[in-house]
């Protein structure tokens, strides 16, 4: 849990707050987010991993397994921009990498940000680029502060399918939302002006709407293989080995 101290170091202040309470996302990706019908998971629905923004992060992907398309989370503190519900705060991502560029299905979604309540609830909602709704799901939060939180397969009711580019959403939720607390929501997402470190983002204002223009939100988006890719791959490759026998012929 971070305490004030650590919260200012962040650049995360009461007044920030305040000032941030009803911004309105500008220029593209302003349309709003649809949370009425998306479900909101809790710590025993899902794998939650959260560590402090500035512990060391390791993975090791596997083989055919599931595959990081983006990433823009930099493990370190840096400003972050407040939003209290049922305002949301948008940043664009164009991933690399994928098998496919629509209906991926998520796996992890990295986020560095939190609420400031504990038992706030968050949604995470993925456009297109064209800045029309996909998918998303809501979080509730177990702590409050900023951290760096994995949410692992959230889907438990059903795939949250995605876009290799798009507009990732996150939104306060309201009072109503919030049944164990009966107030909105407020959260953090933090920034950096430090590019993706995989993908890319336009890094302007609307696309990511916060204290400065050439900032990009940290999250990170990984997703599970498209079924058939592989079976795919290896049917190409065997075509492939097939021609050059009959051509040694």
């Amino acid at each position: 849990m971070l305490c004030q101290r650590q919260i200012e170091r962040a650049g995360l202040c009461c007044a920030l707050a305040l000032c941030a309470t009803d911004a309105a996302i500008a220029q593209s990706g302003s349309a709003a987010p649809d949370t009425s019908n998306l479900p909101i998971y809790t710590m025993n629905d899902i794998t939650m991993r959260v560590s402090d923004i500035g512990a060391q992060q390791t993975s090791t992907p596997r083989a055919g397994g599931p595959k990081t398309i983006f990433a823009s989370t930099t493990n370190q503190f840096g400003p972050g921009f407040f939003v209290r519900g049922p305002s949301f705060l948008t940043d664009d991502y164009q991933g690399v990498g994928a098998d496919a560029t629509t209906g991926l299905q998520l796996q992890t979604l990295a986020f560095e940000g939190g609420v400031t309540v504990a038992g706030m609830v968050a949604f995470f909602v993925f456009f297109d680029a064209n800045d029309i709704q996909l998918d998303g799901f809501g979080i509730q939060f177990p702590r409050l502060g900023v951290q760096r939180w994995e949410f692992i397969d959230p889907s438990p009711l059903s795939p949250v399918l995605i876009n290799e580019a798009g507009f990732l959403k996150v939104v306060a939720a309201t009072a109503a939302q919030n049944t164990s607390l009966g107030i909105p929501s407020t959260v953090v997402w933090s920034q950096s002006a430090i590019a993706p470190s995989l993908g890319f983002n336009s890094g302007v204002p609307g696309a990511g709407t916060g204290i400065a223009s050439n900032t990009v939100y940290g999250f990170d988006i990984t997703v599970t293989p498209t079924p058939g890719a592989g079976i795919a791959l290896l049917l190409t490759g065997l075509a492939g080995a097939a021609r050059r026998r009959r051509s040694a012929a």
